[in-house]
Parts: C-alpha cells; sequence; structure tokens
C-alpha cells in the first residue's frame, strides 16, 4: 500500500471554499476513479489556511492510474475553469509525500459505508463503499 498525504495552502479567503468544493465535488470525483480516500482535515492549531488531505493506492502505479483519469475527466476539468473564471485561484500552493507504513504501525481505518448525504455541504447523496482495515475498528 501506498499513502499519499496532500497539503494545501489556500489563497487568502479561500480556504472556506476550497473545504466546500471538496465536500460537494472531489469526494464525488475520486468515488468515480476509486481513489480511496483516508481522511480530510484542517489545521485546529498552526496555520489556519491549509486543507491536508490523505488518499490510499495499492501501488504507486496504481495512483498514477487512477490520479491521471481523474484529472483527464473532461467534467472536472470543466468545473475547474468555471470556478477559476468565476472566484480565481484557491490554492496558493500545493504538497504532496508518498509514505509506506512501518511495520509497526496499525492500518488507518476507514468506515465500511460513508454516505455523503451526512455532510452539510455535499448534494449528491450517493453511498460509496470504502474498504475496513482488520485492526482497531473504533472509527465505525
Amino acid at each position: 500500500m501506498i499513502y499519499e498525504l496532500r497539503s494545501y495552502d489556500a489563497m487568502p479567503g479561500k480556504l472556506p471554499a476550497l473545504v466546500n468544493r471538496f465536500g460537494t465535488y472531489n469526494m464525488d470525483l475520486f468515488a468515480k476513479y476509486g481513489i480511496e480516500m483516508v481522511g480530510f482535515w484542517t489545521d485546529e492549531i498552526g496555520t489556519s489556511n491549509q486543507l491536508t488531505y490523505m488518499l490510499k493506492f495499492d501501488s504507486m502505479g496504481d495512483r498514477e492510474g487512477k490520479w491521471s483519469s481523474c484529472m483527464a475527466d473532461a467534467d472536472w476539468r470543466e468545473y475547474l475553469r468555471e470556478e477559476m473564471e468565476r472566484d480565481g485561484l484557491y490554492v496558493d500552493r500545493a504538497r504532496n509525500t508518498f509514505m509506506r507504513l512501518t511495520h509497526y504501525s496499525p492500518e488507518p481505518c476507514v468506515s465500511t459505508t460513508l454516505c455523503l448525504a451526512n455532510f452539510p455541504t455535499c448534494t449528491t447523496g450517493l453511498p460509496i463503499t470504502l474498504p475496513v482495515c482488520s485492526r482497531n475498528m473504533a472509527w465505525r
């Protein structure tokens, strides 16, 4: 397994719009291409304009295939173009790193089903089935 940690520094005043975009659009887009989402975070203490999220892939090849398909999605490209014309850039700087679990690390757990209707900013209500790890089932 490969985990990708991505952090976006939002343009001044754009973090709420960036977070909203992920809740209303990106989660469905990732699900469409089989990109497994581990979690999404904003900073409680520290940098206040940052969105960080983690994705999980079987391998770097799996990541490249899914990410390439996702970024080539015609609807996604049009959505971004319209958003940029209307609101300008949301992201000032993006960083990512690829990680493997150490042999002693517990596997990150995610819920078996994530219903997007539970997110106040989401409009689709689509259920997404995600894999569950074999250890530490506290996140159900």
